[in-house]
């Protein structure tokens, strides 16, 4: 029984002290911040071309999307006329950016060259959270529910026609949290808040 006591102790110490040596190397390190001075409120989901080094920001409360240079950190354009923006995929075939717009219930289709809203295509209530999936170039879009409803659904845009091409209907709860199509582009995953 002691020598088990001793054993388990050294076993509880010797973790200890690896957690603490793990502590010692961060995952992640801070190497830059970017100042906002001008905005307030809550931003929602990024959108990332890597190719051209951008980042894309929807500044909700500014019913905008910000465009930042990865490189230098620097915002370098405002995209405007959004109700609000929130979730978002870039499509760099076509150097577009597709995003959400929750107040008009559509989707925004955005020229990436000259930074303009070129098409919007209307959607049910409740258009807030997204996926793009690569391999077959469909954007899964919540969207059908909102307060005190039952179900929502999710519509299918194929993003190289901008049109719906179809639906998943009946999920339960008034909406979802966030999406995620794993890499084989086979199976998606939506956590569904709205039922637990």
């Amino acid at each position: 029984m002691r020598q088990s006591l001793k054993i388990c102790i050294m076993i509880i110490l010797a973790s200890c002290a690896l957690a603490v040596g793990a502590q010692e190397k961060l995952p992640l390190k801070l190497i830059a911040t970017t100042p906002m001075p001008d905005f307030t409120g809550d931003f929602d989901h990024f959108g990332v071309d890597l190719k051209g080094s951008r980042l894309f920001l929807a500044a909700e409360d500014h019913k905008t999307v910000e465009v930042f240079d990865l490189r230098t950190g620097k915002r370098i354009h405002s995209i405007e006329g959004f109700g609000h923006p929130l979730t978002m995929a870039y499509l760099p075939e076509s150097d577009h950016l597709i995003v959400t717009n929750g107040d008009t219930d559509d989707l925004a289709l955005v020229d990436c060259k000259n930074y303009k809203i070129i098409n919007t295509l209307k959607l049910g209530k409740g258009v807030d959270h997204s996926a793009y999936n690569p391999v077959n170039k469909y954007f899964y879009v919540e969207n059908g529910g909102g307060p005190d409803a039952k179900t929502h659904a999710l519509a299918i845009i194929d993003t190289r026609s901008f049109k719906i091409v179809g639906e998943v209907p009946g999920l339960s709860g008034d909406s979802n949290e966030g999406m995620v199509i794993d890499r084989a582009g086979k199976k998606l995953y939506v956590n569904l808040t709205g039922s637990d």
